[in-house]
């Protein structure tokens, strides 16, 4: 659900996922992140974007 929350699939606009992104705990983001590496077609660039700032700004680097 989390990932799909933050998905194109969702209707949701760009700004509410943005949010949803920062509020997402580490887990959270791991697993959106996974999904993301399977299906990036699935997702805006800014969500991405998004998902691997914010886990860089908890101190976890993705290569």
């Amino acid at each position: 659900m989390r990932a799909y929350r933050v998905s194109k699939k969702c209707n949701d606009s760009l700004d509410e996922k943005v949010e949803l992104i920062k509020n997402y705990d580490v887990g959270d983001l791991l697993y959106v992140l996974r999904d993301i590496e399977g299906y990036p077609q699935n997702y805006d660039e800014i969500i991405i974007k998004g998902v691997i700032g914010r886990l860089y700004d908890m101190g976890i680097k993705c290569m």
